[in-house]
């Protein structure tokens, strides 16, 4: 009899386990026919999906686990309602992040290998998105230093949330290039361990730092290497293209419309000059144009942000390039003209390096 009954519930886990598959294939399927747009964060949504019915199955033992799957509709939703795209990424993080934050604080003690799975989902989808740009072998170094930091924090086969917040926050700061910066979340966790931390219990506190950062994957590049660029005001004014680059001692006459507000300029190849460094002059007034103004335009990027010694402009009126961890924003910053009508002249700084350019973008109106 016990052997029946022993049987008859080995074969109701697994029954179990196989509608459970079922239900990911359905929702992950549902997914993919829901692609519309063909950014990389949209083209994963499938694999978004598939995510999230892991994490309802991991707490499939609490009452939460249906909030979490209700997270599927809604990036399923947000696809196929015509929303502008700004709009609809960030639907479908919030979506994202409202799911695994639910899904950890369903359970105040996390199992380990639950722990590590939760974490190693949040890092794929903050960091190997779009995947054409990640590196294989630095990304799972990285993986591995957040699975260590994990056991660095856990206590009797289990780890807490801010466990899990501290591992994805560190491998989402780590530059994977060059190689020697992967040592970081290895040091977290080295740290973790000689210090042998006390049981941290803010299990909010970690699922709420996880909500925010799995919040922003589908700019996750600028998260890494631009945060506060999240807080900057972003006016959408109108704006009239001028696109010229000026080496060093040229100049240009820039003829001011009506409404004119400020100049948007950018720099080329001044990624490694320090800041407070003269890019150029506006006339009249004889107004300097700093690299605290602008910065070099692509010094964001993955590949030339580390070598970089630029900083976000003061006033960035830079534009959203790219998806998930290559996402960046260019250099380009706000300038105030110092006359609102009539002719300017901006002339690049002399002394520049011979293959720096100052470049004068566009002008930046309050309306047409």
């Amino acid at each position: 009899m016990n052997d029946d009954g022993h049987v008859a519930g080995a074969g109701s886990q697994v029954a179990d386990r196989i509608v459970w598959l079922i239900g990911a294939v359905i929702a992950a399927t549902a997914a993919q026919t829901a692609v519309r747009f063909e950014t990389p964060i949209d083209r994963a949504i499938p694999l978004v999906a598939l995510f999230m019915f892991a994490w309802s199955w991991c707490v499939r033992t609490t009452r939460w686990w249906p909030a979490v799957q209700l997270a599927i509709p809604a990036i399923i939703a947000a696809e196929l309602v015509p929303l502008e795209e700004t709009l609809r990424l960030a639907v479908i993080g919030l979506a994202t992040a409202i799911a695994f934050a639910t899904a950890l604080l369903a359970q105040p003690e996390i199992e380990l290998r639950l722990s590590v799975f939760f974490a190693t989902t949040a890092i794929v989808l903050l960091r190997w998105l779009p995947s054409r740009d990640a590196r294989l072998f630095h990304e799972v170094l990285i993986l591995a230093g957040a699975w260590l930091i994990i056991l660095a924090f856990q206590r009797h086969d289990v780890a807490t949330p801010i466990a899990i917040a501290i591992a994805i926050v560190t491998a989402l700061l780590t530059p994977s290039n060059p190689l020697r910066t992967v040592a970081l979340p290895y040091m977290v966790a080295g740290l973790a361990a000689l210090a042998r931390v006390k049981r941290i219990r803010f299990n909010r506190v970690g699922a709420a730092m996880c909500a925010l950062v799995l919040a922003l994957f589908p700019w996750s590049g600028i998260a890494a290497r631009g945060g506060v660029w999240f807080l900057s005001r972003h006016p959408d004014r109108p704006r009239e293209a001028i696109g010229v680059a000026l080496p060093p001692g040229q100049s240009i006459d820039v003829w001011l419309p009506q409404y004119s507000e400020s100049l948007i300029v950018s720099g080329a190849n001044v990624a490694r000059l320090p800041p407070g460094t003269i890019l150029g002059w506006i006339e009249p007034g004889h107004h300097a144009i700093r690299m605290s103004d602008a910065s070099d335009w692509g010094y964001m990027r993955r590949e030339q942000f580390y070598k970089s010694r630029n900083h976000l402009p003061n006033d960035p009126a830079g534009k959203v390039r790219d998806y998930g961890y290559s996402a960046w924003i260019d250099g380009a910053g706000r300038v105030p003209l110092p006359v609102r009508r009539g002719t300017i002249r901006v002339t690049a700084d002399s002394r520049l390096p011979r293959n720096a350019l100052l470049q004068v973008e566009s002008l930046e109106m309050t309306r047409r």
